[in-house]
């Protein structure tokens, strides 16, 4: 990514926060202040946040990432394990990351997966949607489980930065 697409992202994701502290500072009925009697808490229900690249889907919500803060691409270790049953899907996917500069680690068949996920280790969330976002997928992203994740017998994670693990879903199609 460019320097000056790095900075246009970089604009517009503090324009996005500066416009939601904004908005949540001019609408403080979210907090009200009790003079005498306590007040009831409201319940109100939010929209589902939209995933976007710069956004890492966990759980129920999303945690916003600026991906301009990314290490570059070359510093980054990227495993693609197949799960999917879809002969020859690890080797795609790492050559599409790889001819993107990622470090890729040889490509290996996982135990079967019903749903792929992008895995990242504490550091490397951006890194993590950068990936997805190169894959072109809306896979969620989730930090990396400790201990490491059983995908197979052999597998060592440990130098891995980002797994790309490839389920039966969309992933394996693309």
């Amino acid at each position: 990514m460019s320097s000056s697409a790095r900075g246009a992202l970089l604009v517009a994701v503090a324009a996005l926060l500066a416009f939601l502290v904004l908005r949540g500072a001019a609408d403080n009925s979210q907090f009200p202040l009790a003079t005498g009697s306590v007040a009831e808490p409201t319940a109100s229900v939010e929209p589902e946040p939209e995933i976007t690249p710069e956004a890492v889907e966990v759980g129920p919500g999303t945690v916003e990432v600026d991906t301009s803060l990314a290490r570059d691409n070359s510093e980054v270790a990227v495993l693609v394990a197949n799960g999917s049953g879809v002969t020859g899907q690890a080797s795609r996917l790492t050559s599409q990351l790889r001819n993107q500069g990622f470090m890729t680690r040889e490509p290996i068949n996982a135990d079967d997966q019903a749903a792929s996920t992008i895995f990242y280790r504490p550091g490397f969330a951006a890194e993590a949607t950068v990936v997805r976002t190169v894959l072109g997928v809306a896979t969620p992203i989730a930090p990396m489980p400790e201990p490491d994740l059983f995908i197979g017998d052999g597998i060592d994670l440990a130098p891995v930065n980002v797994l790309v693990l490839v389920g039966a879903d969309d992933l394996a199609q693309s």
